[in-house]
């Protein structure tokens, strides 16, 4: 995995390649289960990612009108890797 800075002042070395959580969870009727969601961040931590991009909610509504949240938890803290400590969260609204 490759790394940079990220910004200019921040001394946070990031991983190039971020993983997106859009399709974690079942807001939209479909997407990751929650033993998929854990497989997939176990996955990107064990190749050195560290920065996650998780919306606090989508620009559109879910097809039954309410907003989704990729953000929305998938599980407990206590079932997700422990390596997931040294994760950075990119976190828009």
């Amino acid at each position: 995995m490759r790394y940079k800075i990220f910004g200019q002042h921040t001394g946070l070395k990031v991983s190039e390649l971020v993983l997106g959580t859009g399709m974690f969870g079942k807001a939209w009727g479909y997407g990751a289960e929650p033993d998929e969601v854990r497989r997939i961040l176990q996955g990107y931590v064990d190749a050195g990612g560290n920065l996650i991009d998780t919306a606090t909610t989508t620009n559109t509504a879910n097809p039954n009108g309410r907003s989704a949240s990729s953000s929305r938890p998938t599980g407990t803290t206590s079932s997700l890797p422990r390596s997931l400590a040294a994760v950075r969260l990119a976190i828009r609204h």
